[in-house]
């Protein structure tokens, strides 16, 4: 893809995700059409949006939605800082809003993670290991259709909105690929989860981002923070509704959906 067509569904993707509402959605038929533009696109954009990434998602880390979305890996998605907010958090939305949450073991660095004489590891990551977090991440999409094909959910940066950074755990690195995970819901029944969802482990799916990162000319940085996987799949709430994600600890994350009248909307 060219640069000058790169840019024009960033401007898009952009003032879709200021506007946040229908007026501002990005038609489909502007999506990218290979997985190597939609990177393109979301590269562009965290340029755009400026300061340093903060941190980053990673979807798809599951074979049955990996399937579903005809994707051979995993997919990745950039956080700015101003995404990332500390539990308890709320947001107001438009009805617009998807209101999708998951629940996410939340790695933070202590040190850069680049490929050595071999690509990165999982003993890489796990001596990466800085902090361990309940987190929560609140997607949403840019596009008029949420039924995306891969290559725009890779440009509407894996439909990344928010990451919620709660409680912090207190557990070995090696002991991390299957830990129970809850998401309870203020007007709905609970989801029961876990870590085992993500393919090889929450540091296997780090490794993976750390490898297409170099691949793409970029490394993981001290500091940041990776959204390792869904734990609990795609939970769609309703409006005005709270969630709270329960780790073992118990560590928690807690996030309100406040939804805008049509007033305000307009």
């Amino acid at each position: 893809m060219d640069q000058g067509a790169a840019s024009g569904i960033t401007d898009r993707l952009i003032e879709a995700r200021r506007q946040g509402n229908a007026a501002g959605a990005v038609a489909l038929e502007c999506a990218p059409a290979t997985v190597d533009d939609a990177y393109q696109v979301q590269e562009i954009t965290a340029q755009r949006l400026g300061g340093l990434v903060a941190g980053y998602k990673i979807g798809l880390t599951a074979p049955g939605p990996r399937q579903a979305m005809g994707a051979t890996a995993p997919i990745a998605g950039f956080l700015p800082a101003d995404a990332i907010l500390s539990s308890p958090a709320s947001a107001r939305v438009t009805a617009r809003h998807m209101r999708v949450a998951e629940a996410e073991l939340v790695v933070e660095l202590a040190r850069d993670l680049l490929p050595g004489d071999g690509p990165v590891t999982v003993a890489d990551v796990a001596g990466a290991v800085a902090a361990l977090y309940a987190g929560i991440e609140i997607c949403d999409c840019r596009f008029i259709s949420d039924d995306v094909p891969l290559p725009a959910l890779i440009a509407d940066n894996g439909f990344a909105d928010r990451l919620v950074i709660g409680d912090r755990l207190d557990l070995p690195v090696d002991q991390l690929d299957t830990i129970p995970v809850r998401l309870d819901r203020s007007q709905g029944s609970s989801v029961e989860g876990s870590t085992a969802r993500i393919d090889g482990g929450p540091l296997a799916a780090i490794a993976w981002l750390a490898n297409h990162l170099a691949a793409r000319g970029q490394f993981l940085r001290a500091g940041q923070k990776v959204a390792t996987g869904s734990c609990t799949g795609i939970t769609t709430l309703e409006a005005d509704e709270t969630v709270i994600v329960v780790f073992p600890g118990p560590a928690t994350a807690s996030f309100t959906f406040q939804q805008v009248s049509a007033e305000e909307e307009r």
